[in-house]
């Protein structure tokens, strides 16, 4: 009996990695956003103090979600069978 690797198709790879993006980009923003709240709230920041750490965290955020989908497309096969 001959065991032959099945390799999923583009489209439902493509479709995992899209799940995959969205659901971790959404944990990790309200993380971001959750912990700048938090932080400000226990050191009493003002407002202005209060949105500027949370663009640095969600431009901290942003910048994982990127790094995330990028190895996320370079793991999955989404355009097809390609040597590694």
């Amino acid at each position: 009996m001959t065991s032959s690797k099945s390799v999923p198709s583009p489209r439902r790879s493509a479709v995992t990695v899209i799940a995959a993006i969205i659901l971790v980009a959404s944990e990790v923003l309200a993380a971001a956003i959750a912990g700048a709240w938090a932080i400000a709230g226990l050191l009493k920041l003002g407002d202005i103090l209060f949105w500027g750490l949370q663009l640095v965290m969600v431009g901290g955020a942003m910048m994982a979600i990127i790094a995330f989908a990028r190895q996320a497309m370079r793991v999955e096969p989404v355009f097809g069978s390609r040597k590694r």
